[in-house]
């Protein structure tokens, strides 16, 4: 017993040097991390309290009698001071280990914050020349004076400078996306009237190319929908342009099919198919073709073009918008993406059109393999003619372009008429009579946007700043103007501000009228700040004539009704 007794006692005061041994490590690393200054006095107190005990425990053994009990409580008492200390050590760790992850998730805001105010700067300086450019090459354009080679120089402008910023966009979109910033709008739109503009750019693509292009509609779609149009629009654009880009010039074609595949009480699933006969991808590459800054090979980078971001940023604003996309392929046959999304239903309904219910419809050969029907005899262009009522889930309408070259003659002769049915426009939309106050300091982009304006036949006055647009406006009867074009970076006093002292101000048309912000940025910041301020929308510059026009459109009688 004796031994067992003196055995404690003796292993207690081994375990009690090493606690004393760690500790002094112990709190030499932490004034390595940390400058204690004079507080570091207070990590000595514990070493010495434990040498205290140390010479109690030698104490006890060379000069004392220990009992069991006494041997016992000694070496007890070592055994919780070291698992004290092993708690302790284990609690700094985890503590500076978190401290170290916030450290890195600040550095990682602060990075993004840098990066996002970075994009916003480029955005702005490429964006503002950019819109002088396709502003003054739109406006170029319209002259029906033009020489034709004139003519296809300026398209060229047009085609490379929207080239370059579909690029910056999809950058831009990409940043947001991997902030979380992305937020898809829930506005009413008319599909019929989408795919009418994407067919519109579609065709002058495929004509260029001289390739045979095809769009249908499978069945009925509603009239309207509730969702984000510019982001469905863009996904489909994004797809397009690439079946088009990759399909060698006039041997390929493109085929845009569109189908209303489910409904329910509350949305509608969509399935767009988009199907070519490009230059196609390798099975091994399918599961990489949504990777940001992903390509087959930089040889198709340098024949083509591209930076691999497109269907990357698609891929993940469908997803947002409750779908997916498939994508099936084969080297050297061509490459097929099927889309499919999730909109809102909505009840608005346009006026029907006789000759739409009625009017005879093609139907495009990747159609009928898709669904094994079968052929009708060929009419004398080569193209098969079939009824709705013959095809059990009816084609709606279909648009077939070729621009091979023994047709070219007969295309310029007779271009292809567009096919698709448009939303009927009420009568109270018409745009005449609409006065918009334009806020912008550059020149250029004002008297771009005011001839823009005119071609539409809407009349504008202009402010040279936020202040000047603030004082026009108070100083105007009410309802002069209907709407206020916004430009956000401005001297003396930015669009921001000045929107929210329009919106301040006590009369009656002050807090209803129409406020777009024009900005070069187009960023997600950029968005919140206008929503903030109470503008009503957000056009990038360079802006889009067709969406300018649209939006003021919609927002002028939305209001010109509740006013």
């Amino acid at each position: 017993m004796t031994w067992l007794i003196y055995g404690m006692v003796y292993l207690g005061s081994a375990l009690m040097v090493y606690n004393v041994f760690s500790y002094v490590r112990y709190a030499q690393n932490l004034q390595k991390k940390e400058d204690w200054g004079k507080e570091r006095n207070i990590l000595y107190i514990p070493i010495v309290l434990l040498i205290l005990f140390l010479l109690g425990y030698l104490a006890v053994g060379i000069f004392g009698k220990p009992d069991l009990i006494i041997s016992g409580i000694l070496f007890g008492g070592s055994i919780f001071v070291f698992i004290i200390f092993y708690l302790l050590q284990f609690i700094t760790a985890r503590v500076q280990e978190n401290e170290h992850l916030e450290a890195k998730l600040l550095a990682v805001q602060e990075s993004n914050k840098t990066k996002n105010a970075i994009l916003s700067s480029v955005s702005h300086e490429m964006r503002t020349p950019m819109n002088a450019i396709i502003g003054l090459d739109f406006i170029a354009l319209k002259d029906p004076d033009l020489k034709p080679i004139t003519r296809r120089q300026f398209e060229k402008i047009d085609e490379n400078a929207r080239h370059l910023m579909a690029l910056i966009d999809n950058i831009l979109d990409m940043s947001d996306i991997d902030a979380g910033h992305i937020q898809l709008r829930q506005e009413i739109f008319s599909l019929q009237i989408l795919l009418d503009n994407i067919n519109v750019i579609l065709r002058a693509q495929c004509l260029a190319k001289e390739l045979f292009y095809s769009s249908a509609v499978v069945g009925r779609l509603d009239d309207y929908y509730v969702g984000d149009q510019g982001k469905l629009r863009q996904v489909l654009l994004s797809i397009l342009d690439n079946a088009v880009k990759y399909t060698q010039n006039g041997s390929g074609t493109v085929t845009f099919i569109t189908e209303q595949i489910e409904s329910t009480e509350q949305n509608r699933i969509l399935r767009f198919i988009i199907s070519d006969t490009g230059i196609g991808m390798d099975k091994e590459f399918l599961s990489k073709v949504f990777d940001v800054f992903t390509q087959e090979n930089t040889s198709a980078t340098d024949r083509y073009g591209g930076i691999g971001v497109s269907l990357a940023v698609s891929h993940k604003l469908v997803e947002l918008m409750g779908g997916t996309i498939e994508i099936s392929s084969e080297k050297g046959i061509g490459s097929t993406f099927t889309v499919t999304v999730k909109l809102g239903k909505s009840d608005r309904k346009a006026a029907p059109k006789l000759s739409d219910q009625f009017a005879p419809v093609a139907i495009p050969e990747d159609y009928k393999m898709l669904n094994n029907t079968e052929s009708n005899p060929a009419d004398e262009d080569g193209i098969s003619q079939k009824n709705e009522d013959d095809h059990p889930d009816g084609i709606q309408s279909v648009e077939i372009i070729s621009a091979l070259e023994e047709n070219s003659e007969k295309t310029e002769k007779n271009p292809p008429e567009k096919t698709l049915p448009t939303a009927e426009v009420d009568d109270s939309s018409q745009k005449n009579g609409i006065r918009v106050l334009i806020a912008e300091d550059v020149d250029l982009n004002a008297e771009i946007l005011a001839d823009l304006l005119e071609m539409d036949d809407i009349s504008s006055d202009r402010a040279i700043n936020g202040e000047v647009a603030l004082q026009m406006f108070s100083d105007s009867p009410e309802n002069y103007y209907d709407a206020v074009l916004m430009d956000l970076r401005m001297p003396v006093m930015d669009g921001l501000e000045s929107a929210r002292r329009i919106r301040e101000l006590d009369r009656a048309d002050a807090a209803g009228i129409p406020i777009i912000a024009l900005s070069a940025n187009a960023s997600y910041d950029d968005r919140q700040n206008v929503e903030k301020a109470g503008m009503n929308f957000h056009l990038s510059k360079p802006v889009d004539s067709e969406l300018l026009y649209e939006t003021l459109e919609r927002l002028v009688n939305r209001h010109r009704k509740t006013a």
